[in-house]
């Protein structure tokens, strides 16, 4: 039984006897977890906390396999059966998309393709609103954070997110990758600093404050640069 996020991390072991087994243990806070078979080299994911959770099914058959007790794993179970099929789709429009050429290009592919996004980050938005007060929130803006490309908006999810789930484990990350996007972007801070002028007096932008300002970088190698 290890940690999805550190697979190195071994929270629980112990063997199979007559086809049953028991793990115990405790573990910080709801997360993802791999359950291993390591003599078949299967292994299944379980979403969930200190739940006392049961898992019958067949080693070989591991996505066949029923989960009780998880009410995490439930809503899991629901984020896969709602995005799996959107996913599936939306990677098959863009291979067949990618696998045209300029001479034998159908832009109907690419105004369906587009829709099915549009619907699939619709679907992501009624799901984390539902899912607020739940790590499947956070969890679900995180993996569908790629089809995004506007910080505003996965800022924007975020904050619709209950306090408990912000400051949870997902709900950290997807705050680290949102102030990772935002540093330098359109219409965040600028970048504070300092420059000499022609005269070697230093200027610092912070002077600036409250007024436009237009700042051109160059190089001193650069003829047209210098020409200016």
């Amino acid at each position: 039984f290890t940690d999805v996020n550190n697979p190195d991390d071994t929270l629980a072991r112990t063997l199979v006897k007559k086809g049953v087994f028991v793990l115990k243990g405790t573990i910080k806070e709801p997360n993802m977890y791999n359950l291993n078979f390591h003599g078949s080299q299967k292994k299944m994911m379980l979403f969930m906390g200190n739940d006392i959770v049961t898992v019958t099914g067949d080693a070989t058959s591991l996505q066949a396999a029923v989960v009780k007790g998880s009410p995490l794993h439930n809503e899991f179970k629901e984020f896969q059966d709602l995005f799996n099929p959107l996913f599936q789709k939306l990677a098959e429009m863009n291979q067949t998309i990618g696998g045209q050429t300029d001479l034998k290009r159908d832009d109907t592919l690419m105004v369906a393709y587009t829709a099915h996004l549009e619907k699939v980050k619709h679907s992501v938005d009624s799901f984390v609103i539902a899912k607020k007060a739940s790590p499947i929130g956070p969890f679900t803006v995180l993996v569908t954070s790629e089809l995004e490309q506007d910080v505003v908006v996965l800022e924007r999810r975020f904050n619709t997110l209950d306090v408990s789930q912000k400051n949870g484990f997902f709900g950290k990350l997807l705050k680290t990758q949102i102030d990772e996007a935002k540093f330098g972007s359109i219409g965040s801070d600028a970048i504070p600093f300092a420059q000499n002028d022609t005269t070697g007096k230093p200027v610092f932008l912070a002077n600036f404050k409250g007024k436009y300002v237009l700042i051109d970088f160059w190089a001193s190698w650069c003829r047209p640069c210098r020409m200016e």
